[in-house]
């Protein structure tokens, strides 16, 4: 076996992991996958007991085969990276967050995607985008302070 099955191999199994993690965000906590949108009907304990188990087992039967083919892969796999990397990850996300919201709160923005809105509508648009804007701020401000980029 080569580098690159190994590394397919290995790149089913975080899929695996990601996609048993989203259903255990429907089922269980009522997360919608859509990212979006109202929260789900979390199941009952006793209907998603038996599926999250078998799940746990769906994974743990594919690492107990990959291990062997991959181990210096699946090692490393639950090793976490170290802090810089995570403190990298939450600066990147926060960044990303002021672009993905403050423009979709914008009043002309949202008249020319779905049609007209009343001055107090847009009004009220422009105080949300405003607040979001400075928390947003203070969120980033803590960031700073608490995840500083390393020099």
């Amino acid at each position: 076996m080569n580098d690159s099955h190994r590394r397919h191999l290995y790149a089913l199994l975080v899929q695996l992991e990601d996609t048993v993690h989203r259903i255990t965000q429907a089922g269980w906590m009522g997360i919608s996958p859509s990212g979006g949108g109202q929260r789900l009907t979390p199941l009952p304990e006793a209907q998603w007991r038996p599926l999250q188990d078998a799940l746990d087992r769906l994974v743990r039967s594919y690492r107990d085969v990959l291990q062997p083919l991959v181990p210096e892969l699946t090692g490393r796999h639950d090793q976490p990276e170290p802090l810089e990397t995570t403190c990298y990850w939450l600066r990147f996300l926060l960044s990303g967050l002021r672009d993905a919201l403050l423009p979709e709160l914008d009043p002309e923005r949202i008249e020319r995607r779905y049609g007209a809105l009343s001055e107090e509508e847009r009004q009220a648009l422009r105080r949300l985008q405003h607040t979001i804007e400075r928390e947003l701020h203070h969120v980033q401000q803590v960031a700073d302070t608490y995840f500083p980029p390393k020099r």
